[in-house]
């Protein structure tokens, strides 16, 4: 039990890190859309939680809406996480 509470600590110390040297570059109003997106797919995780639900539950806690591009290109690629999607989709939109 140690060793998963260890791992869940540092993956989300890693998560938290990731969205600090993101934040910078981005608009709020993108920044915030990317925390969105990521909020509803770590809620999809929980296996009573379902997809509308998570992004509803997103959509509460940042007040902006999950990004759908995000979403959808996190369903054809499942092995990249869908926040690394956003964010390159985020870079070519400037």
């Amino acid at each position: 039990m140690a060793r998963e509470d260890l791992a869940a600590r540092l993956g989300t110390r890693e998560l938290v890190d990731e969205f600090k040297a993101i934040e910078p570059q981005l608009s709020r109003r993108r920044y915030k859309r990317l925390l969105s997106t990521a909020l509803a797919q770590l809620l999809e995780l929980d296996p009573d939680t379902k997809a509308g639900k998570a992004r509803r539950w997103a959509r509460k806690a940042t007040g902006v809406k999950p990004s759908k591009k995000a979403w959808k290109s996190a369903s054809a690629e499942p092995n990249v996480p869908a926040a690394t999607v956003e964010a390159e989709t985020v870079e070519a939109d400037e």
